[in-house]
């Protein structure tokens, strides 16, 4: 039987609303026309901008970012933390820093006329210089496969925490030199003042008791000795001229001896194996000399002896005479894996690839269906790691597919479901549904379609082409179906469709 809720307090309720920082507040453009038309772009979601080559999707993307570079953090509303920046993944090669300065600047100049820009300033070279600042926390990365925009998810995830930072901040940096209580005074240390304080610290060191005396001189003995006894195992002559001279080197360990298979002598079971038990002795003897010798051997030539102790390596015997090594895992490794902190995401608060379609494009030409689908179920998970763990808003745009209609190659019983609300509106969702699963928002922005009526508005207009924009699907929300209309002036600012 579980326990039952306790009542909460309104007192806790409240005091914990107040401890909550507020959400930041979504993308949106600045253009009304567009905010109202389409569900905002939350942080936290994967948004796909369905966009044919020159309808103005990059433009599009450009005041989204700038909309992030201008809103201040709601957890930092002050500017005390360091300003999130925006990862632009570019796969045609088609973008252009002077047309998001130009955009910067454009949204800075309305903000000032508003007068809700926090800047003092903004007016004249002001207003370029802080564009300028601003393009600066845009990270511009030019991909140009499928492999480049993995590598890529794989950077913005950043990099370890320990590996911020100086080298030699724990070291002290005294490499090389004498430490603070080594005892040793350099010629630059060296002053009058504290001569006779070394002196002095001498004259205590050298005050020794005389059992101090004896015992160091016992440990001497003993040392002299086992030298002796051990020297006469490992020097070996080299020659008949060289017979004065003695080389030392580290005996190796005996090899595993394999009996093979062994016929079962006659006589007394008793007798067997006290004979093997007498063998196992003599073999565990020779292997305890020989480790022993080598230590020694080492020590005298200055070597190192690796210790299979230390790295938690036993030697161990068992019955039928066979020699096995237990290698276990050092108990320093596991802390250190233990210790090693996770990957931690930079601070990063927007990410706009484009364009996504590209990319895949390529990867959908190697033909094999099992490692594209591999492939892309990777890449879908690491975006939505990003998204969901990291609170990043993953804009991507991408080109739709159009079919050829009334071809030979299409069936009767076979139709292509068309994803406007339009039915003039051809173009449809163009991204495989491995990767289309992952996206939380997907937003069409296609041409009005020709005909005389848009050519005599064209002439009106001064011949500015007019866009649909509308939400096509949505995971969460009753956004679906609804639309807008604009058109783009100077190649940087939104215009207003119906207006006369």
């Amino acid at each position: 039987m579980t326990n039952p809720l306790l009542p909460s307090l309104g007192s806790d309720l409240l005091s914990q609303a107040r401890s909550k920082h507020p959400p930041p507040l979504p993308l949106k453009t600045s253009f009304e026309h567009i905010d109202t038309a389409i569900p905002p772009i939350k942080y936290g979601r994967i948004t796909n901008i369905q966009c044919e080559v020159g309808g103005h999707g990059t433009l599009l993307s450009h005041h989204l970012l700038t909309t992030h570079l201008l809103t201040p953090h709601p957890q930092d509303p002050h500017g005390n933390k360091p300003p999130s920046q925006v990862a632009y993944v570019d796969t045609t090669g088609s973008f252009s820093a002077v047309n998001l300065l130009k955009v910067l600047e454009l949204r800075l100049s309305l903000l000032s006329q508003q007068g809700t820009t926090q800047e003092v300033n903004t007016h004249g070279g002001q207003i370029r210089k802080r564009a300028v600042e601003l393009l600066d926390r845009v990270q511009y990365m030019r991909t140009f496969d499928f492999d480049g925009v993995v590598e890529t998810v794989q950077e913005v995830f950043g990099s370890r925490a320990g590996d911020v930072g100086g080298d030699g901040g724990l070291d002290g940096g005294v490499e090389g030199g004498a430490g603070i209580n080594s005892g040793v005074m350099t010629p630059e240390t060296r002053t009058p003042e504290n001569e006779g304080t070394a002196e002095a610290a001498m004259e205590v060191d050298s005050a020794v008791s005389p059992a101090e005396e004896e015992g160091e001189e016992e440990e001497e003995e003993e040392e002299a000795e086992g030298e002796e006894e051990l020297s006469e195992r490992t020097t070996i002559p080299d020659s008949d001229a060289d017979s004065d001279e003695e080389i030392f080197w580290p005996i190796p360990l005996l090899p595993k001896h394999d009996p093979g298979v062994k016929l079962k002598p006659k006589g007394d079971g008793n007798n067997n194996n006290n004979n093997n038990n007498d063998d196992s002795a003599r073999r565990r003897r020779d292997i305890d000399e020989t480790v022993s010798a080598a230590e020694t051997a080492a020590e005298a030539t200055g070597e190192t002896v690796v210790d299979p102790e230390r790295f938690g390596i036993s030697l161990a015997l068992e019955e039928g005479d066979k020699e096995r090594e237990e290698i276990s895992v050092p108990l320093d490794v596991e802390e250190q894996q233990l210790s090693q902190p996770p990957l931690q995401g930079r601070n990063f608060g927007v990410i706009i690839f484009d364009n996504i379609s590209r990319p895949l494009e390529n990867l959908m030409e190697t033909g094999d269906e099992v490692e594209i689908n591999s492939r892309l179920t990777s890449l879908s998970k690491g975006l939505k790691s990003l998204a969901r763990d990291q609170g990043i808003a993953i804009i991507l745009l991408s080109t739709p597919t159009t079919f050829p209609p009334n071809t030979k190659d299409t069936k009767k019983d076979q139709y292509s479901k068309n994803s406007s609300i339009f039915s003039r509106v051809q173009p449809t969702e163009g991204l495989p549904r491995t990767l289309g699963s992952c996206l939380d928002h997907t937003i069409m922005v296609s041409r009005y379609p020709k005909n005389e009526a848009m050519t005599s508005h064209r002439r009106r207009s001064g011949g500015h082409d007019r866009f649909i924009i509308e939400a096509v699907a949505e995971r969460n929300g009753g956004g679906v179906g609804k639309w807008g209309g604009f058109m783009v002036k100077g190649d940087i600012e939104f215009v207003e469709l119906f207006k006369e």
